[in-house]
């Protein structure tokens, strides 16, 4: 439509006048796209921002995404940097499985059970941080592997490792296995 002021078609005037200005909007949610709603409670997907989340109920019993690494469901929380901070020289019963797309709901859904004890300690391409579990100073960037130092007792033998910020999780092998430990709520 022509300009009412200059005659022209396509003009400041007319844009704001009849709303003719676009504006696209930037998908801003972090988590999955599909409404958490679909899916049962438990059902682990990955979101926009490419971390991994989970269908939770919250306290109106509505399902909602929460980020995986902060979610505690059906007695058990994954095991992160934070959970190994608080407690340096404490013996720790981990039980840890294969990477799925379903939260854990019992015993037998884990592959492996082991017991592991912090020192506090992690290690870095052979440099030894002390106290890192406390400071977490380097921080985890990508592709680094920071290998937590401490005790371990059960039928693994292997060391545990950090996953980068923002969830920090830790297991015997970041790219397909989950750690969890049995939550205290």
């Amino acid at each position: 439509m022509p300009c009412v002021e200059c005659d022209a078609n396509i003009c400041i005037y007319n844009i704001e006048m009849f709303g003719l200005w676009k504006t696209t909007r930037k998908n801003t949610r972090k988590g999955p796209s599909s409404s958490a709603t679909e899916f049962p409670e438990g059902t682990i997907e990955y979101g926009n921002d490419n971390k991994r989340w989970v269908v939770v109920k919250n306290v109106k019993n509505i399902q909602r995404w929460s980020p995986l690494a902060s979610a505690t469901l059906f007695g058990y929380t994954p095991l992160t940097a934070k959970y190994l901070a608080d407690n340096v020289g404490k013996p720790i019963t981990v039980y840890e499985r294969e990477m799925r797309f379903m939260w854990p709901k019992k015993r037998g859904d884990f592959d492996v059970k082991y017991t592991f004890t912090p020192s506090g300690d992690a290690e870095r391409e052979g440099k030894i941080y002390k106290n890192w579990l406390q400071t977490r100073k380097p921080a985890v960037e990508d592709n680094d592997l920071f290998v937590i130092k401490g005790t371990m007792h059960g039928d693994l033998d292997s060391p545990l490792k950090v996953a980068p910020k923002p969830g920090e999780l830790v297991s015997t092998n970041l790219m397909n296995t989950d750690a969890f430990v049995k939550s205290n709520a």
